[in-house]
């Protein structure tokens, strides 16, 4: 009587796991066709240079003037405004895209969902990625800046601290969400 009462037990329990990963299988979205994606990015990418094109002629008019002021060249400067403008913009604005949607993406209908769970990509694990990110590239940026005008073996070092980070990056990436993009209904 106890051996059937627990095979039946567990028949139910198999039967529930079964049932559950059948309707998450169900719920996965299925992705937008490349082409609407595809332009929905260059929507994306035409604002995105008018943008970052005015902030970096800002940026470098900043400049010209400071070294009016200052008497000498800050143009041959690889950690000047531009490159720390991208490097912290461009992480927050593929959040911002995850959250709210992009233009193109507005303009064309489409949305992105996390893949696993085909509900809307969640803002803490967004802005965790994003935050790490930030901080990667700006200790990498440090850390080559560092031993740029160093031995070779130091160089060596700094680029494998560099690539541990980038491999560290991605796989927290891959674990915490993964975004897929959908047409709107």
């Amino acid at each position: 009587m106890r051996r059937q009462l627990r095979r039946g037990v567990r028949r139910e329990l198999r039967r529930r796991v079964y049932d559950r990963l059948r309707r998450r299988l169900r719920r996965a979205p299925e992705p937008a066709p490349r082409r609407l994606r595809a332009e929905a990015r260059a929507v994306d990418t035409g604002l995105l240079a008018i943008a970052v094109g005015a902030r970096i002629g800002l940026a470098i008019r900043r400049d010209r003037d400071r070294e009016s002021r200052a008497g000498h060249s800050l143009a041959g400067r690889r950690d000047g405004p531009a490159s720390r403008i991208g490097a912290i913009s461009a992480p927050l604005l593929r959040v911002a895209g995850q959250q709210l949607g992009s233009p193109g993406q507005r303009l064309l209908g489409l949305r992105t969902l996390d893949a696993r769970t085909g509900r809307r990509v969640a803002l803490g694990p967004s802005l965790a990625l994003a935050a790490m990110e930030i901080a990667t590239t700006q200790l990498t940026r440090r850390v080559m800046l560092g031993a740029r005008s160093s031995s070779p073996a130091r160089v060596a070092a700094a680029v494998g601290v560099g690539l541990a980070l980038s491999r560290l990056r991605t796989l927290a990436a891959r674990r915490l969400i993964s975004p897929v993009v959908v047409r709107a209904r």
